[in-house]
């Protein structure tokens, strides 16, 4: 295969731009995407230019799920359960420096048994490192200083449901988006069970 090698600097400069995406800074890359999407339009390479606008507008959506929800930069990962009539959903949520930075629905089938959370942690972060020292739960956990231990024995980490203050408006939005995805989910339910009665 075909080994495109760049210096060091550029090298560097290319971890730069990365890092500065992932924390907000997304003026460089927009730049970049409006000269393209200058020069396609000039070309009459429409289709092109409308790919380009695309990827600004997800950008764009991007930076207004990145808000800053806290008044304090705070490293959290987030779970939430909510549940229906038909299933349920475990909602995670990445916020870093104070940013939400990152939101993932897992959907269950039926509803939520007690203690999903605590069999749910271990297999989350089986595949995902952590990252932080706290971790929020929208639902009380059993034995947490085990789990606690378990998931980071060789530093602190604490497992806990605010009840007041800042912290629980991240609860509140993992909430919300694990309401958004189950009534999405339950139209879509709804819409195949319809198509299938009129077979």
């Amino acid at each position: 295969p075909c080994i495109h090698k760049v210096s060091k600097e550029k090298y560097a400069e290319i971890i730069k731009d990365v890092t500065n995406f992932l924390n907000g800074d997304t003026k460089k890359i927009e730049a970049v995407l409006k000269e393209k999407m200058t020069a396609l339009s000039e070309s009459e390479n429409f289709e092109g230019a409308i790919v380009l606008r695309d990827k600004l507008n997800l950008i764009f959506k991007l930076k207004q799920r990145a808000v800053n929800i806290l008044p304090r930069k705070v490293d959290v990962d987030v779970f939430s359960l909510m549940q229906n009539e038909r299933q349920g959903v475990v909602t995670y949520m990445a916020v870093r420096g104070g940013k939400l930075m990152g939101v993932e629905n897992f959907p269950t089938q039926g509803a939520i048994s007690a203690g999903v959370l605590e069999s749910f942690l271990p297999q989350f972060y089986l595949t995902n490192k952590l990252t932080v020292s706290k971790i929020l739960v929208d639902q009380a956990i059993s034995e947490v200083s085990g789990l606690e231990t378990y998931l980071s024995p060789d530093k602190n980490l604490t497992i806990t449901k605010p009840v007041r203050g800042d912290l629980v408006k991240l609860l509140k939005e993992a909430e919300h988006n694990g309401q958004e995805y189950l009534d999405k989910n339950l139209d879509k339910l709804i819409q195949k069970e319809h198509m299938t009665l009129g077979a």
